[in-house]
């Protein structure tokens, strides 16, 4: 286990609600509601990826990588998430700042079901607080 996945395990055992599946170099948090959004976190040595269900972002800096992961667990993020029937097609990542939802980002699929009838849904993690990504130290 690398010391991101020990960091992050011990952050979020504090959590007793909270169940952190680790699967080699991956670490997975499912959502804790039906409104809520898978969070993913991949270590590859040198290169981090955190998942917030389809949206991603690439980080070379374990400790914004380690962050990023825990605050995808706060009410401060929400994914909006695009369908056509019944295939996730686009990932919009939204951050509340100073009581306004700033756009992160956004992931797509190429190829999708176009002819399909389109679904929007927001989902949105409420399983720590919210200052919980500042308290993390990794000590390195």
């Amino acid at each position: 286990m690398t010391i991101a996945s020990e960091t992050i395990k011990a952050q979020l055992s504090r959590y007793g609600s909270i169940t952190v599946e680790h699967d080699g170099e991956w670490l997975v948090v499912k959502p804790p509601s039906e409104t809520g959004f898978t969070v993913s976190f991949y270590d590859h040595g040198d290169d981090f990826i955190v998942f917030y269900d389809g949206w991603h972002e690439h980080f070379k800096d374990v400790q914004r990588a380690i962050k990023c992961f825990v605050l995808g667990l706060t009410d401060a993020v929400r994914v909006t998430r695009y369908a056509r029937g019944s295939c996730s097609c686009k990932w919009i990542c939204e951050c509340r700042t100073h009581g306004d939802w700033v756009p992160l980002g956004t992931t797509c699929r190429l190829l999708v079901p176009f002819w399909r009838r389109r679904t929007i849904s927001v989902h949105q993690n409420f399983a720590v607080p919210c200052d919980a990504a500042e308290r993390i130290d990794i000590g390195e």
